[in-house]
């Protein structure tokens, strides 16, 4: 077994054993906000499809997304301007 190898064993073997110990912590909290009925029936089930699709990834139309991708820059460019109309000064309404 090389280092590299090493390293990562380790590295999931920490990930694992924190996970591991935040599980009552975190359902005691999902319990507290009353949340129950969203973890188990909406968030849990889809584990194991986003687990899959971020494994082995999905295919996207790159057409359609560089068409959205443009309507939602022309919006945002809109939008902007609106804003600065409202405020009759120009900022970056980016920053915090």
């Amino acid at each position: 077994m090389d280092v590299e190898e090493q390293h990562r064993i380790n590295h999931i073997a920490f990930t694992l054993e924190t996970v591991y110990k935040l599980e009552p912590i975190m359902l005691r909290k999902i319990k507290e906000l009353n949340m129950e009925d969203l973890y188990y029936k909406v968030e849990l089930p889809l584990v194991e499809v986003l687990g899959y699709m971020e494994f082995i990834g999905f295919k996207i139309n790159e057409k359609e997304l560089n068409k959205l991708k443009e309507e939602y820059e022309a919006e945002i460019d809109t939008l902007t301007n609106e804003i600065h109309d409202l405020a009759n000064t120009e900022f970056n309404i980016n920053s915090p």
